[in-house]
């Protein structure tokens, strides 16, 4: 048996522990280390992202080689390794580590869908090297009952277990309290700026100018400011939409990275970066589609065009609420005013598109788009 697949001998006297991804979790991994008893642990290689936050990491716990890639940190031969990077990399990186028969403890999720985890229990078993995911919550006492009752049989047979990952609020702590939350208070805070807003012009225009009017907020800033006012509005609408494209690469590449991790899309989409560790061609794709989308149609044409497509999945996702009822699924979130008020979110959807297809101005720009979409059931079945 390899040495390193015997981490729990005795004869292995001090412990070199390989740190992938020295983040804050991490931190709190190296300086625990301190507490383990039976044997003496040290940081040996470590590989981040970041090269000066790594080499920083290395100084601070004594680590052996700041790593500049996984290459460097297989060759510097951990006796085992800890993975504490975002979730879309601890497939590639504990495979990496596992088929160099070094040891893996990872955080959870140990991957993104079944497929990899099986792929890397069959990596472990195959090199005869040890793997777990760091879910401490399974040696708690409470765990630890529960599957007392459950061999027992005293609530009978176990027939289904179903667990969820958004890959998208993935890390949001207390999602049940802090999702709701931030959807609320967003969604008051652009009412009452969106409220206030409107008060500000009708304070400065009438009704009359306001109409033909291209640029409502410009004029407001130049009858009150200037020239300095209509600058001033300038500048806070490019930095607002440069907010907005921060949270849309952050989040739409993540999908299709997803997505292709899983079999559900092209499988070059889920390649990362050996230097960054980013879904660098899930966001290029995303990146090139809105080149394309922005020399292609204008901004009113763009916007109706994504009402539309993003609409049904609006519909669908909340009409999930009622096939979810009807099969007796528990969720964590409440659903207040069901069935009243999820019906009346469906219909409004399903209002909004009959609209648009009944409009003839809007018809054929409707029915294209909703092609465009259908278009992606076929598109799957042949990927699959």
């Amino acid at each position: 048996m390899d040495k390193r697949s015997s981490i729990g001998k005795d004869k292995v006297k001090t412990m070199k522990w390989g740190i992938i991804g020295p983040g804050n979790i991490a931190k709190e991994f190296a300086e625990d280390l301190q507490y383990v008893r039976s044997k003496k642990c040290v940081i040996g290689p470590v590989l981040g992202k970041d090269f000066e936050n790594t080499q920083e990491f290395v100084d601070t716990f004594h680590g052996a080689l700041a790593a500049k890639t996984i290459y460097e940190f297989i060759k510097a031969a951990p006796d085992a390794a800890y993975i504490a990077t975002p979730h879309p990399l601890h497939f590639t990186q504990t495979m990496a580590c596992l088929e160099n028969k070094i040891p893996v403890l990872c955080e959870k999720p140990l991957a993104l869908n079944l497929r990899q985890v099986t792929a890397l229990t069959d990596a472990s078993k195959r090199n005869n090297t040890f793997l777990m995911e760091g879910m401490w919550t399974r040696f708690l006492p409470s765990f630890q009952f529960l599957l007392n009752v459950i061999k027992s049989g005293t609530i009978g047979e176990v027939l289904h277990v179903h667990a969820d990952l958004s890959f998208i609020a993935g890390e949001v702590r207390e999602p049940q309290r802090n999702l709701p939350r931030a959807l609320i208070g967003g969604t008051l805070a652009v009412i009452a700026i969106y409220l206030l807003a409107n008060l500000a012009y009708l304070t400065v225009l009438p009704i009359g100018e306001m109409r033909h009017s291209p640029l409502i907020a410009a004029e407001v800033g130049q009858r009150l400011l200037g020239a300095a006012g209509a600058a001033l509005v300038s500048v806070t609408v490019v930095v607002s939409t440069f907010g907005t494209l921060n949270g849309v690469l952050l989040t739409t590449p993540r999908i299709f990275f997803a997505m292709a991790a899983d079999g559900k899309l092209f499988r070059p989409l889920a390649r990362v970066h050996p230097r960054f560790q980013t879904p660098y061609v899930a966001i290029g794709l995303g990146a090139a589609l809105g080149v394309v989308f922005v020399l292609a149609r204008t901004f009113e044409q763009l916007t109706d065009a994504f009402v539309v497509a993003i609409a049904p999945f609006y519909a669908l996702g909340v009409a999930a609420v009622f096939r979810l009822r009807r099969r007796g699924t528990a969720s964590p979130f409440r659903s207040p005013g069901y069935p009243l008020v999820p019906a009346l979110f469906v219909a409004a959807m399903l209002f909004l598109l009959g609209n648009a297809i009944l409009d003839p101005s809007t018809r054929w720009a409707t029915l294209a788009v909703l092609g465009v979409v259908l278009a992606g059931i076929p598109v799957h079945a042949l990927i699959r």
